[in-house]
């Protein structure tokens, strides 16, 4: 049973130059009522509880990355939007490999 993140469900947004839009979500294949990650692991980004006792397979960015390399997008010039306040380094790194390095936090503008 997919669900939402217990902590906060992010949204992510990736436009391509000519206006495609992928999206993708932070849900959970395991979702609980109560995230189980410390306020330590938090601050130091530490998402193991997420892989393990939710079953969270990638963050919303990699799963907008996903939907757009299966469509076969150009990525460069690409814009990522997303719902949540920051960027982790391993999305950071995955998205700039593909050429998407400009971000844009906050929600998608309608």
């Amino acid at each position: 049973m997919n669900g939402p993140c217990a902590l906060v469900k992010v949204e992510s947004w990736i436009v391509t130059q000519d206006f495609q839009v992928f999206y993708g979500s932070n849900d959970c294949e395991t979702p609980i009522a109560k995230c189980p990650r410390t306020e330590r692991d938090r601050v130091l980004q530490n998402y193991l509880a997420c892989i393990t006792r939710c079953h969270q397979k990638s963050h919303s960015e990699v799963r907008a990355l996903d939907a757009a390399l299966a469509a076969g997008a150009n990525l460069k010039g690409a814009r990522l939007f997303t719902s949540g306040n920051t960027i982790c380094r391993t999305c950071q790194k995955e998205l700039a490999h593909y050429g998407i390095v400009n971000f844009t936090l906050g929600r998608f503008p309608s």
